[in-house]
């Protein structure tokens, strides 16, 4: 009995301590994604208001921390002037998991460019 219990609450214990580390990781994702995205369109027609940025928080939030890390990806290959051939395998992989379906990132579509890659 004493085995079981033991057992039981070290396994929970450790799927808290994956789960915590997972959700700091993804909070992490989303405000680094946002900051740079507020920073790339600040001397832009489409910059970023508080209240945008807190609305691509929460589309962002939808997405599953993989997901993040595919958008941090295209931006960084943005940012870096990189050829349209690496930003489009990203940009597919995006398009196929249908991460711009799920979370509603209007207010970015002009930087991230997906749309070109939907051909």
């Amino acid at each position: 009995m004493k085995k079981t219990l033991i057992a039981i609450f070290s396994v929970s214990v450790t799927a808290g301590t994956i789960y915590y580390g997972y959700s700091k990781f993804k909070e992490y994702t989303i405000k680094k994604l946002v900051a740079t995205w507020a920073k790339a369109q600040a001397n832009t027609l489409s910059a970023l208001s508080e209240e945008k940025q807190e609305k691509l928080r929460s589309e962002l939030e939808k997405l599953f921390a993989w997901d993040l890390q595919l958008l941090v990806k295209l931006t960084s290959k943005i940012q870096n002037n990189t050829s349209d051939t690496e930003k489009a395998v990203t940009g597919k992989k995006l398009i196929e998991r249908k991460i711009f379906e799920k979370a509603d990132l209007s207010d970015v579509t002009g930087f991230l460019e997906y749309k070109k890659y939907t051909t």
